[in-house]
């Protein structure tokens, strides 16, 4: 447990510091004309990091569903199982309750 949550806060940790501090770095290199020069702009750069960050957020947002949805047929599954040795059980008991009533009805005839 405590590494998964040593590992889940590096992952939101070093998130956030892509998320901030991508675009702060993009602002620096294009910073009075007299940095990073390239044929595109900040605003392009920009636009090419807010792209890259949606896609990553779709796809985990898919792989997240993905599991959810698995977890959830093997938990249907699981139960349907359980439901149906539940209703065995039911039905052999049904059939030993039934015997037991037919056999204490042919002893009382007998008296």
């Amino acid at each position: 447990m405590k590494k998964s949550l040593i590992r889940w806060s590096l992952v939101v940790i070093l998130a956030l510091l892509a998320v901030i501090g991508g675009p702060i770095i993009i602002n620096e290199c294009y910073k009075g004309d007299s940095g990073y020069i390239t044929i595109w702009s900040a605003a392009d750069t920009l636009s090419y990091y807010g792209t890259v960050w949606g896609a990553l957020v779709a796809a985990a947002t898919i792989a997240v569903t993905i599991i959810f949805t698995r977890k959830q047929l093997q938990r249907e599954r699981f139960l349907q199982l359980k439901g149906q040795i539940f209703e065995a059980i039911d039905v052999e008991m049904q059939k030993r309750a039934n015997s037991l009533l037919d056999f204490k009805g042919k002893f009382e005839d007998k008296t």
